[in-house]
C-alpha cells in the first residue's frame, strides 16, 4: 500500500540520512550542533507553515471540492506568507544575516567580474 511504502521511505532515510549526516559533518570539521542550530529557523518556520496548511484545510471543508490547480493557487501562496513571515518575524537577525552574506557575495562576483 501507499502508507506502507511511505512508512519505509521514511524510515530508510532516516536510518540512511543521519549517519550519512554526521560522518560529512565530522569530515568537514563542522559540530553536529552548529549544524542543527543553522537548520533551526527553517524546520519551524516549516513546521509553522504545514500547521496553517492544515488548518486551513480543516476549517475550510469545500477547498477539497476544488480543481488541484486551484488548491494549489490558493495554498502555495499561503503556504510562503506564513513561511516568509515566521522566517521574518522569529527569525529576523538570521534573515538579516542571510541577506548581507548573499549580498557580499554578490559583490564580490561584480568585483571579479571580467570589464567588458
Amino acid at each position: 500500500s501507499l502508507v506502507a511504502l511511505s512508512v519505509a521511505y521514511l524510515i530508510a532515510n532516516f536510518v540512511l540520512f543521519v549517519p550519512l549526516q554526521i560522518i560529512t559533518l565530522r569530515h568537514m570539521r563542522i559540530p553536529v550542533a552548529d549544524y542543527l542550530a543553522a537548520i533551526v529557523p527553517t524546520l519551524v518556520s516549516a513546521a509553522l507553515m504545514a500547521s496553517a496548511i492544515f488548518a486551513v484545510q480543516m476549517v475550510w471543508p469545500g477547498l477539497s471540492d476544488l480543481a488541484s490547480w486551484a488548491q494549489l493557487m490558493i495554498l502555495v501562496p499561503f503556504g510562503v506568507a506564513v513561511f516568509a513571515g515566521a522566517m521574518y518575524g522569529l527569525f529576523t537577525d538570521f534573515v538579516h544575516t542571510l541577506r548581507d552574506e548573499a549580498l557580499a557575495l554578490f559583490r564580490r562576483g561584480e568585483q571579479g567580474a571580467p570589464a567588458e
